[in-house]
């Protein structure tokens, strides 16, 4: 199979005492429950877990108390971020931990699992109810209390745009998410606030894989039969998406964020970055909370070199202004 390989691994392992099983790798965090994993960071401030996150359809009209789901003092006097997004927004929780206690920067994290990227990209999923309850309810009542110099982290899967090959209906998708980003990022430039947006991690998801899998095991020395894609491979498949994302940030609509140096650091795209740590939690590909950290030092660069300022802990304050931006509707080529 053309851009897909199957290569050896090796890592530090623990056996588990049932022969059968195998060896598990050595994790902090692993299963899609580990994913709301209540977090205590280091100033005292916390992520509570489910009490941010939308799970299923039996959480419409769930509340988030910001105070609960906030990473950073709130005496602090720098911006505050709110992330929002699918499951892998939960994913990076250990990354924003990071952020919030070196700096004067707040993270608020949500989550509703399986939702939409943005509003206007239609969701058919078994969780359809809570995905229209978060965008339509939720998200603009967290959105309105932010200020001028604060920003929002939009934090998701994206692999939906990323097919084997492109047909209409992906076509029609990635259209919807294009205009829905432009109409939510020009409507909150007027309010001084900045929109950055994850750029599409590697096709991890589709190489079947999982940490038990992926590392050696006493049936499978070499590890098992993961299908990774090539890097080649994943930026043909992310082509146009990536086309997207660089014209909205030509035209100062969007930052984008990538992590290709921590999730994809070799001509392979695996499940291991370049000092081995496990990218990966689960099946469905949702990153590590060691890959989270190793993402932290990468967000901070490339967050700090745009709008939002992140002020290290006891320099001296300096007020944060966010320019505003100007969405130039006639720089945009229709198809």
């Amino acid at each position: 199979m053309v851009g897909v390989t199957v290569i050896p691994v090796s890592i530090t392992k623990k056996r588990l005492p049932n022969l059968y099983i195998g060896v598990e790798p050595e994790m902090d965090t692993i299963g899609v429950s580990s994913l709301t994993d209540i977090l205590i960071s280091r100033d005292g401030s916390h992520w509570m877990g489910e009490e941010c996150v939308l799970d299923s359809n039996a959480d419409v009209g769930m509340l988030i108390d910001v105070s609960r789901c906030t990473l950073g003092q709130s005496s602090n006097a720098g911006n505050r971020i709110l992330v929002l997004g699918n499951s892998n927004s939960a994913a990076f929780v250990p990354a924003f931990e990071i952020l919030s206690s070196t700096t004067n920067t707040r993270f608020t994290v949500t989550s509703s699992w399986g939702a939409s990227p943005i509003d206007t990209v239609s969701n058919s999923t078994a969780r359809q109810e809570a995905n229209n309850y978060y965008w339509s309810t939720l998200v603009p009542d967290l959105i309105s209390d932010l200020e001028s110099g604060d920003a929002i982290f939009l934090l998701s899967a994206l692999n939906r745009f990323m097919p084997l090959d492109v047909n209409q209906e992906i076509e029609n998708d990635l259209e919807d998410f294009r205009l829905g980003v432009i109409e939510f990022s020009s409507r909150l430039s007027e309010r001084g606030i900045s929109v950055f947006v994850l750029s599409p991690l590697p096709l991890a998801r589709e190489a079947n894989c999982s940490p038990s899998m992926a590392v050696p095991q006493w049936f499978a020395p070499n590890g098992a039969p993961c299908l990774y894609h090539t890097r080649a491979e994943t930026q043909r498949r992310q082509y146009p998406l990536r086309m997207i994302l660089a014209q909205l940030e030509s035209i100062d609509l969007v930052t984008v964020i990538n992590l290709d140096s921590i999730f994809c650091p070799t001509n392979v795209c695996t499940f291991f970055g370049e000092d081995g740590t496990i990218l990966y939690r689960d099946t469905s590909a949702h990153p590590s909370a060691g890959a989270a950290r190793l993402s932290a030092g990468t967000m901070r660069e490339q967050l700090s070199l745009h709008q939002v300022q992140l002020i290290p802990p006891n320099a001296p304050t300096i007020p944060c202004v966010a320019a505003l931006r100007t969405f130039h509707a006639g720089r945009l080529t229709e198809r």
